[in-house]
């Protein structure tokens, strides 16, 4: 029998799938999406329900962000999964895990993050857990959410022949948790304008929601998904679920200035790489039509609607197991990219 890293994060899950078949009422939804979505004695709305956890030690280390800044990221990242499926935040519940050495201005500045997103999405704390931890912090957030019926995006819905979009640029918060990491081992390490700006993607992730509402209303746009282990990681679930084979166009990447400029300075990184294997970037993934390309928001930077960049397509799968062929100029081009997985 093999060990957790053998069997990996989609080998858990599916454990679990397998082993749990009990089904409640009104479900439609249930695991292998971003979120589960069931409906209760409502004939206009779906009901959405999805849960995230961050670890010290796993997901960020001590001293890399402030408590302010891990009391956002940690409502952020469960905020992007709703906006994944195009739904609206009505309220979340938040459970913590807490060493005893922490003091008082430790729970206050964390309390402080967690607000200022519960406040500016209007998305309201009912409760939660806190209980002892013997070392390291762990958060728990589990957020609830609504979609009209019909306007939900869910990622079996992709068909052969859609567009392949993203939202914002890929690799930021990646190298942002590069450079974090470097600072919390102490490298000595200049800062520089690049490094703000990509340590801020990393430290605050913005969660689509507006962007994912506007995309829930136009029928053409089918699957979506939102960016959170990277793109070779997450891609594959549209795939698998939709029955369909990528085609990306690696030229088309979206890549920040402040990315590219901070990748030239050190030589040893590639902003390829880092926007196709990085993660945590929380942009939206999604594919539309070809002929509804022209019903996409146009940016609107109070709206909170990023840029959206073309990256591929969608064509038939002739594999048990959908591929996504990486091209450059629409030839094809051999690259080893390793998903990301929890426990390798």
């Amino acid at each position: 029998m093999g060990t957790l890293k053998d069997l990996g994060e989609r080998g858990i899950i599916q454990t679990l799938r397998e082993l749990t078949k009990e089904r409640m009422p009104g479900l439609e939804l249930g695991m292998g999406d971003d979120c589960a979505m069931f409906s209760f004695y409502d004939d206009a709305y779906y009901y959405l329900v999805t849960t995230d956890m961050m670890m010290e030690g796993v997901h960020y280390r001590s001293g890399e962000m402030t408590p302010y800044q891990l009391g956002q990221r940690s409502l952020a990242v469960n905020l992007s999964d709703i906006a994944a499926m195009g739904g609206t935040p009505i309220a979340s519940f938040l459970s913590l895990a807490l060493p005893p050495h922490l003091d008082e201005s430790w729970v206050k500045s964390f309390s402080k993050g967690y607000a200022y997103l519960t406040n500016k999405y209007h998305t309201a704390l009912l409760g939660g857990d806190t209980v002892r931890s013997n070392r390291d912090v762990v958060v728990s957030v589990t957020i609830l959410g609504k979609i009209l019926k019909g306007n939900e995006k869910t990622r079996q819905m992709a068909q052969s022949g859609d567009l392949i979009v993203v939202s914002g640029t890929l690799g930021d918060s990646a190298a942002g948790r590069l450079i974090a990491e470097e600072r919390s081992r102490k490298v000595d390490v200049m800062g520089t304008g690049e490094q703000t700006f990509l340590l801020q993607r990393y430290y605050e992730p913005s969660p689509r929601l507006s962007l994912g509402q506007e995309l829930s209303r136009i029928p053409g746009v089918h699957a979506m998904m939102d960016l959170s282990d990277g793109l070779v990681s997450d891609l594959p679930h549209i795939l698998s679920q939709s029955h369909v084979d990528a085609r990306i166009q690696l030229e088309r990447l979206p890549i920040s200035d402040e990315l590219a400029r901070e990748c030239t300075r050190r030589k040893k990184w590639s902003a390829e790489s880092l926007a196709v294997t990085g993660g945590d970037d929380y942009e939206l993934l999604f594919t539309i039509s070809e002929d509804m390309v022209d019903q996409l928001p146009q940016p609107d930077r109070e709206r909170g609607i990023p840029p959206l960049t073309v990256i591929g397509w969608t064509c038939p799968s002739e594999q048990k197991e959908p591929m996504i062929h990486w091209e450059r100029k629409k030839r094809h081009v051999t690259r080893d990219f390793r998903p990301y997985d929890h426990f390798r």
